[in-house]
């Protein structure tokens, strides 16, 4: 598989709300930054995940203009657009941000995600 399958693998495993596929495709030391909070270890990008889920219902998250900006045989780095839709308190609400995917090949040849960094798009 490559880094760039490894990426429509992660965001299909977050698609499904279960946070169970998403750690299959996470490094062990995964670190997340989101705009409002670090975190580090399963435990806590589980609990992340599961609340955003809670209060976004059915979302659906997905990436937008790609750029794999280094691909070496042990780790990948992609820039791109993240969008999200679903529902909140039963209304329609969506929103993008700016994403950063760090990708590195564990002991076992597969590719795993070591580091996800979101922030908000730039203000025009």
């Amino acid at each position: 598989m490559s880094c760039r399958k490894a990426l429509d693998q992660y965001i299909k495993a977050t698609n499904t709300h279960v946070f169970a596929n998403v750690k299959e495709l996470l490094d062990r030391d995964a670190v997340y930054w989101f705009s409002d909070q670090t975190c580090s270890g399963f435990e806590e990008i589980q609990r992340y995940f599961e609340n955003a889920w809670k209060q976004i219902e059915n979302e659906v998250y997905s990436a937008k203009d790609v750029s794999w900006i280094t691909e070496t045989d042990e780790q990948a780095v992609c820039l791109h657009t993240y969008e999200w839709k679903g529902f909140y308190q039963g209304e329609p609400v969506s929103g993008a941000g700016r994403a950063t995917n760090v990708f590195i090949k564990d002991e076992s040849g597969n590719w795993k995600l070591k580091h996800e960094h979101l922030s908000s798009l730039p203000k025009s």
